[in-house]
């Protein structure tokens, strides 16, 4: 994948960036965190409306 600036970079991407600068594994699982946490407070925050919606879209008619 081709970007014009580090700042424009996928997170996947800048996970990879962290293991070729030899960084230790706390400061991966730090920013890995970072990452994940904001997803999962959306996930807990609209829960009923995901869970509603999987359970709508089998329903036939």
């Amino acid at each position: 994948m081709v970007v014009q600036s580090e700042e424009l970079r996928p997170v996947m991407i800048g996970i990879q960036y962290f293991f070729q600068l030899n960084v230790s594994w706390g400061e991966v699982m730090a920013y890995a965190s970072l990452i994940t946490v904001p997803v999962v407070v959306l996930f807990i925050a609209f829960q009923r409306s995901f869970i509603n919606s999987i359970a709508s879209s089998g329903v036939k008619g």
